[in-house]
């Protein structure tokens, strides 16, 4: 790493810091500041750059930062530093555990300009297919792998690939993953409910502090990084992350808060199709063995299943 810094003319400004999957570190370049990520998998290194030069985030999307440098065979991408600070770093400095934990009153601001970014990025053209991003002709009958024509094809795989996932969890006992399997089964039930008439957006994927830039007054998010994850799909994938994953839905006032942003209104029918994408989302961290600052094993065998008590 030393030696690329060197080669780049950058140095660095703390330490280093996981985001993801990658490792992100902010440095100075002359007079600016960038933020150089660098993956272990060079898959996610193009996958990340592919949608961080995307014309469509950059021109749409202020919060995106702009890529300045990549080297893609050496897995990194740096980028131009949003206007801000990590999220993750202000709720430290805040003494704060995540973002369940802001004041509704305090922070209404802060949580609705949330709910404004979160719109701004599903409101993104997308070519209504389910899947992983790319640039493909969706009236063809030919898709890329991970790409599907409905919903329900692409959650079929999904949950037939967290099926043979659920084997190489050390974390879980036995007891545990079959109380798992009982709730694929159910999610494959309860898949007969949700019909395509609800479109598919462009989705981060893992909304929450690790992504998330906030203003240097506290004021505002600004910036949104990490997109290992994006896919196109139903915009509740993104809302339940930041509900259930990241804790919003542990404070009615910061629910409300961030709808209001979001200019939507929480009605039953979306708060049902919210409990359904909970389920998704914690099989998801689950499966993935991605890590989630709230939320242990136990935790999140709670979240995946039916009922929260």
């Amino acid at each position: 790493m030393d030696e690329l810094f060197a080669a780049l003319g950058l140095e660095a400004v703390g330490a280093p810091a996981r985001e993801g999957r990658a490792v992100r570190q902010i440095a100075t370049r002359g007079q600016d500041t960038v933020v150089l990520y660098h993956w272990g998998d060079l898959d996610d290194a193009a996958y990340a750059h592919k949608i961080f030069s995307s014309s469509q985030l950059g021109e749409q999307l202020f919060a995106v930062p702009d890529v300045l440098d990549v080297d893609l065979d050496a897995g990194w991408v740096m980028l131009r530093a949003p206007e801000g600070v990590p999220l993750v770093d202000w709720l430290d400095e805040q003494g704060l555990d995540g973002l369940h934990q802001l004041d509704p009153y305090k922070h209404r601001a802060l949580v609705e300009s949330l709910g404004v970014l979160v719109r701004k990025l599903h409101s993104l053209e997308a070519p209504g297919v389910f899947g992983k991003l790319g640039v493909f002709d969706p009236d063809s009958s030919y898709l890329p792998p991970g790409v599907y024509h409905t919903f329900n094809g692409w959650v079929a795989e999904r949950l037939e690939r967290d099926g043979e996932a659920l084997g190489g969890l050390s974390a879980l006992d036995e007891e545990q993953r079959l109380m798992l399997k009982e709730h694929l089964g159910d999610l494959r039930h309860e898949l007969s409910a949700f019909h395509p008439r609800h479109p598919a957006v462009v989705t981060h994927g893992a909304l929450g502090r690790d992504h998330l830039w906030i203003s240097r007054t506290g004021q505002e998010i600004i910036g949104l990084t990490g997109f290992e994850h994006a896919r196109y799909l139903p915009a509740e994938a993104d809302n339940a992350h930041l509900l259930w994953i990241e804790g919003l839905a542990q404070n009615e006032a910061l629910i409300r808060a961030f709808y209001q942003g979001y200019g939507a209104a929480r009605t039953m029918d979306v708060q049902r199709r919210e409990r359904f994408y909970r389920r998704l989302v914690a099989f998801d961290v689950l499966c993935a063995d991605r890590t989630s600052h709230l939320h242990g094993p136990r935790d999140l065998l709670r979240l995946a299943g039916p009922a929260i008590v």
